[in-house]
């Protein structure tokens, strides 16, 4: 970071020397003078894994659980040459400096980290004092995962080709399943890291923080970069840190992003996502920009992020998962990405934020912030709205004009489709439709559950109802079924239908009922949820139906 004035550095001395307790979070730069690779950017880590680089890979496509099903001997020659390297190094003299301060300290000292090379321990640090939120390098688990087990790496020693980082022994087995072992560290895209050893050490370290007295937190190399996708957002974030005397810095470019990246000035900044798509300021930048920028910066000149990265990336169900996502890994391959979303699927054709990000720290659902009064609760209310079309020679003026060119048939076609949509759009046409839509998909439902519930009705018929979805006349053995089940999903039209038949059976809500509908439907009470949060759905299972 920035050079700090002799009066900075005094007032943190003295913090740390009136604490009782020390926390000390630490991240992959921590590593670096005692000999470990670097691997932010393409070129630290192909430098590092020259093979690797031979072959164009990057280090978040040989990072991943993927890797161990598609070539278990190449994924191992990485991992396996990296835990060999973490096994013969000594921690240098900073890591016992960290120790000493440990040993002074009434209440002792708690160590944070995202490595997973177990320096720390190495330093005479124990288990229990130390949190790898990322987990260990020197835990193994099932690739598959088959269960929640995690085992320690002591007894596999790999043997790695370094002229193609590829593990020319076996790799490590999990005796339960057979499945090839993995060491039990978040990779990219992981979805099968199992986290049960780093939230025990978590819940360890809050037990510890709870009983603290007087706690200094120091972050050796920390930078924090937040990232969204609006400049209204950008220019809110500025001022929410203005507004509580925080600095922060706001880029103006994607190159102004790059240099202050590669500079110790700033630890804490701001920037669109856009930035990532060249250099320009604009939201807009299009897809050719970020294909340039993601193909210029593997092979950067004298690029390196300095410090260790955090990056929090507001909205993040939005462009981060395309190619301006892609470009910020592959600018920032070694940063620590935390997105946050109130949307967590995306559309179709792209990945949903957990596939990108990985798996939810917290969640904050909707439910529970309507019960704490902290939003409103949505509700939506079904209605007919009467469209009708006015100047139909207007419209047939339109259509001439818009098909010249096309042969008699296709214009015919056309206008078929038109009437269909015509008829759909029109108020009582439109009633009609699903009048016939529901009588349509009625009979069948009826073929199904009458033998089952050995019941069979004389008469049915579909009516617009204003407080029920069904009524039964058990006497006439008449079912009546509301129109509005029209609109709602197969598995809730089902649930009427049952619910009637039933009550051929049983008149009223009783035990008895009850069990028919559980023997019948054992999924009713989620359809009649369903049904409960439209207006229409009110029931009084204490009165007769």
């Amino acid at each position: 970071m920035a050079d700090m004035d002799h009066t900075t550095i005094q007032h943190v001395a003295n913090l740390i020397e009136d604490a009782d307790a020390l926390v000390v979070a630490a991240g992959a730069g921590m590593g670096i003078d005692s000999g470990l690779p670097d691997f932010r950017g393409p070129g630290g880590f192909w430098a590092a894994y020259p093979s690797l680089g031979g072959r164009g890979l990057e280090f978040y496509e040989v990072a991943n659980p993927r890797a161990f099903e598609a070539d278990p001997a190449l994924a191992w020659g990485f991992y396996g040459h990296r835990l060999a390297l973490y096994r013969n190094t000594t921690p240098h003299a900073d890591f016992g400096i960290v120790k000493s301060r440990d040993d002074r300290m009434f209440q002792g000292c708690r160590v944070f980290t995202s490595n997973v090379d177990g320096q720390f321990q190495g330093a005479g640090f124990s288990d229990d004092a130390i949190t790898e939120c990322h987990g260990s390098i020197h835990h193994l688990q099932c690739s598959r995962p088959c269960c929640g087990d995690v085992w320690l790496a002591a007894d596999f020693a790999p043997a790695v080709d370094d002229e193609t980082c590829t593990l020319v022994n076996d790799p490590p087995l999990w005796p339960w399943c057979g499945a090839v072992a993995r060491p039990n560290i978040m990779m990219f895209g992981d979805m099968g890291w199992i986290d049960r050893r780093s939230k025990r050490q978590e819940a360890d370290l809050r037990r510890w923080v709870d009983k603290a007295t007087r706690i200094v937190v120091i972050e050796l190399g920390a930078r924090v970069l937040i990232i969204t996708d609006r400049t209204e957002l950008d220019e809110q974030i500025e001022k929410v840190f203005l507004g509580v005397n925080e600095q922060i810095y706001r880029t103006k470019s994607g190159a102004d992003l790059i240099d202050k990246l590669n500079r110790t000035e700033e630890s804490l900044l701001c920037s669109l996502v856009h930035k990532f798509g060249g250099a320009g300021d604009d939201e807009d930048d299009g897809d050719k920009g970020t294909q340039a920028f993601i193909e210029a910066i593997k092979k950067p000149p004298d690029f390196k992020v300095k410090g260790d990265l955090h990056v929090f990336v507001d909205e993040c169900h939005r462009t981060q998962s395309g190619d301006l996502h892609k470009a910020m890994r592959a600018l920032l391959p070694n940063a620590v990405f935390i997105g946050f979303t109130d949307t967590p699927l995306l559309k179709a054709d792209k990945q949903k934020s957990i596939e990108v990000f990985g798996r939810y720290i917290h969640t904050y659902k909707f439910d529970q912030a309507v019960r704490e009064g902290v939003v409103l609760d949505l509700r939506y209310e079904a209605r007919d709205i009467d469209q009708k079309l006015t100047i139909t020679a207007k419209i047939d003026e339109w259509f001439e004009a818009k098909t010249k060119g096309l042969n008699d048939l296709a214009k015919a076609q056309l206008k078929q489709k038109w009437g269909t949509m015509q008829r759909v759009l029109s108020s009582q046409d439109r009633l009609r439709w699903h009048r016939a839509q529901l009588k349509a998909l009625i009979p069948p439902l009826l073929d199904k559950w009458q033998p089952v519930l050995e019941v069979q009705v004389a008469a049915w018929g579909v009516k617009a109802m204003k407080t029920k979805w069904g009524s039964c006349n058990a006497a006439a053995r008449r079912v009546w079924f509301n129109l509005e089940l029209a609109k709602k999903p197969m598995q809730c039209i089902e649930y009427i239908v049952v619910h009637e038949l039933a009550h051929l059976v049983e008149r009223r809500h009783d035990d008895r009922f009850i069990g028919l509908m559980d023997a019948c439907l054992p999924s009713w009470r989620q359809q009649r949820e369903l049904l409960n949060r439209s207006p229409l759905a009110h029931e009084d299972w204490n009165s007769e139906q």
